[in-house]
């Protein structure tokens, strides 16, 4: 699940090759997101996430948990909503 978009800012130095210090600091986007199969709030930069996918339209899972196996279990619970046959065999009546 979406949850917000916030930004970070991380302050850094250099030296100049005269021997002068530099303060500069660099702005980075981040969208926050709750994860749909252990409910953890994770982040991920908002470089990394397509605009349309920042919306509650589509599901999130973090990167611990399995994207795959939460795959299934979503589509499951689809098929059994939608009382979907998952079968093989072909049956006539």
């Amino acid at each position: 699940m979406f949850i917000k978009e916030t930004t970070e800012i991380h302050l850094h130095q250099r030296e100049s090759k005269l021997g002068n210090v530099h303060n500069f600091k660099r702005r980075r986007s981040v969208y926050h997101f709750k994860c749909d199969c252990c409910d953890k709030e994770f982040m991920r930069d908002k470089s990394k996430v397509t605009p349309s996918r920042a919306s509650n339209n589509f599901h999130h899972v973090c990167a611990k948990c399995d994207v795959h196996k939460y795959a299934q279990q979503v589509g499951v619970n689809m098929r059994k909503i939608y009382k979907l046959d998952a079968s093989s065999i072909e049956v006539k009546i």
